[in-house]
Formats: structure tokens, C-alpha cells, sequence
């Protein structure tokens, strides 16, 4: 019975065709190059929206894709340049769209950019950039950041009515920002730049809709909050409860015992007798004594000894 099998052009959208497969080397390990090529025979204009078959050119387009077994794999999608058939368009020639298999500037695939943004999501750019160079995918951390703060850009983040609001630091001493966390999902909604009354002011004033507000011990979060939404309730979370109540304790004590405590030499007096006379009724070790053997002196003058035993 023959096994079955599956055409790599399941891999790919149903608009593209696979013109030829070659190989080469990349990254010090074998690397597939998967030439495609779009199917349809027309395109439609972006500005005009008008189909058009009057093939102007032919472009080559490079990206990255997953790897496949052990191989890296190198997609180069051959794009083609229309002409626009409507004579009032302003944009005379435009290119065939390839989304959202590849966006028109980007250099990765889809799926690639999904799999590279989730490992440095769940662990980091570095981490992830070092886990790509193995699999054959070649990216920077940099790159991998840039990535990230443009996705979030398209992320559409909902505030409740219940937020989390603390001030953290680009660089301590120099640059600070104010993050604000929805309590209910324990997300974070969003990120401001600066820590002062005016810059919560200013966002507080797009979101009416909040009611209750978390906050740390700082006035300025305090008077933004009173100021913009009076009726809203602050509330002081429990690190800072529990900061206050170790720092009022800590102020207490200060106050009613001092900063040394001295023993008194009556107090003293007793506990050094005390030792002294454990000491004392300690039981003294006795020494051994030392072996006769040890004690015996040799004789020097072998000539006696010899003479003594022959007159014995």
C-alpha cells in the first residue's frame, strides 16, 4: 500500500503557485529557496479600486518563512506592476498586493512574525533573537523590539471602570513615566510619559467613566484624580497601606525607646559570676601518664653494653 503524501503547496495560500524549489546555505546549514508567483492574471488598483490586466513589470520579492525539518526556508515571490486601467487614476502603476500572506514592507512572513513576536513576548528580544539564529531565522533584537512597539500600536486596549495607576522609571534620576493597569483584567492599558498632575490630568479627561481608582502615596496622582474626576473613588493599595503602618510603627518606637539599650553593670555582675563559677566546678582532665617505653633512654655507648653481656 503506498503512503500517502502532501504537497508543499499546502503550506501556502491557494492564490500562489510554486514555480521551482533550489537550495543554498545560510547561517552554516542548508536553506530552501521556494520561488512563487500570484495566480491570477489580473490585479486591483489600491487608489480606484478598478481591475486591471495590463502588465506593466515583474519584481522579485525576498522574505523569511518558518523552517521546514531542518532546513531554513527563503520565500522569493515574484510580484508583478499593472497598469491602471482608468485613465482619471491618479496612480498611473501599482503593484499586486501579496497580504497577508507578506505585508507590502515587510521582510517576514506572517506566521514567521507571529512565532518571533510570541518568543520574545514569553521570554525576550535578546533570548529570542539567539533562538531564531538557531532555527535559521535571521533577526536582531532591535528589530524584535521595533516589531513589538508597533504591534502594540495596533492593539485596542478597553479601560474600565476600575484602574491601577503607579510611577516607574526609564532612568532613575532623569526620565520617569506613569503606568496605568485595568484591576479587573489585569492588563495594562496604557503608558504615559512623566509623573505629574498635569500628564493624568490629561488622560483622566478622555475616560469620565472611572470610578474607582488604585494609587500610590503621591499627591500629584491624588489632585489629578480630584481634579477631573471628583466623585471617583481613591483608594490606596496594599503596598503603600502596609508602608504607612511600618513607617508610623517605626516612628512610634523611635519615640518611646531609645536608640541604645545599655545593661547595667548590677545586671552584669551576676551573669559574669555565673561563668566564673562554671568555670570552676568544671572537672579537671587528667593526664596519662607516659609509657615506660617512652621514658627508657638509650644507651650511647654500645662498647659497655657488649662487654656487660659477655660478662653476664
Amino acid at each position: 500500500m503506498q503512503e500517502p503524501r502532501m504537497a508543499l503547496s499546502t503550506f501556502f495560500p491557494d492564490n500562489l503557485t510554486i514555480i521551482g524549489i533550489t537550495k543554498d546555505c545560510f547561517l552554516e546549514r542548508e536553506r530552501l529557496v521556494i520561488h512563487l508567483a500570484l495566480s491570477s492574471d489580473t490585479a486591483t488598483c489600491p487608489k480606484c479600486c478598478t481591475i486591471s490586466d495590463q502588465l506593466h513589470s515583474t519584481r522579485i520579492k525576498t522574505a523569511q518563512d518558518l523552517p521546514l525539518m531542518n532546513y531554513s526556508v527563503k520565500i522569493k515571490l515574484q510580484t508583478r506592476r499593472f497598469s491602471c486601467a482608468n485613465p482619471d487614476c491618479q496612480q498611473s502603476i501599482f503593484i499586486e498586493r501579496t497580504e497577508p500572506f507578506i505585508g507590502f514592507y515587510d521582510r517576514m512572513t506572517k506566521r514567521c512574525q507571529d512565532f518571533v513576536l510570541q518568543l520574545a513576548i514569553n521570554s525576550s528580544c535578546e533570548s529570542a533573537a539567539s533562538i531564531c539564529a538557531y532555527l535559521g531565522i535571521k533577526v536582531s533584537p532591535d528589530t524584535l523590539l521595533n516589531m513589538l512597539k508597533k504591534k502594540a500600536k495596533t492593539i485596542e486596549t478597553s479601560v474600565g471602570e476600575i484602574i491601577g495607576i503607579d510611577d516607574w522609571a526609564y532612568r532613575r534620576s532623569t526620565r520617569y513615566g506613569t503606568i496605568i493597569c485595568d484591576l479587573k483584567s489585569h492588563r495594562i492599558v496604557d503608558v504615559i510619559e512623566g509623573r505629574t498632575s498635569d500628564d493624568l490630568a490629561n488622560w483622566l479627561k478622555e475616560h469620565h467613566h472611572i470610578t474607582m481608582v488604585s494609587r500610590d502615596r503621591a499627591t500629584s496622582y491624588a489632585h489629578a484624580v480630584e481634579e477631573v474626576l471628583p466623585n471617583a473613588i481613591q483608594i490606596a493599595d496594599r503596598f503603600h497601606i502596609t508602608k504607612n503602618l511600618l513607617d508610623a510603627l517605626k516612628k512610634t518606637m523611635k519615640a518611646y525607646f531609645p536608640q541604645q539599650i545599655e545593661i547595667e553593670d548590677e545586671i552584669q555582675k551576676p551573669i559574669e559570676h555565673a561563668a566564673e563559677s562554671e568555670m570552676i566546678n568544671q572537672p579537671k582532665k587528667k593526664r596519662g601518664r607516659k609509657s615506660a617505653k617512652k621514658r627508657r633512654k638509650i644507651p650511647t655507648d654500645y662498647s659497655n653494653t657488649e662487654t656487660k653481656s659477655a660478662r653476664g
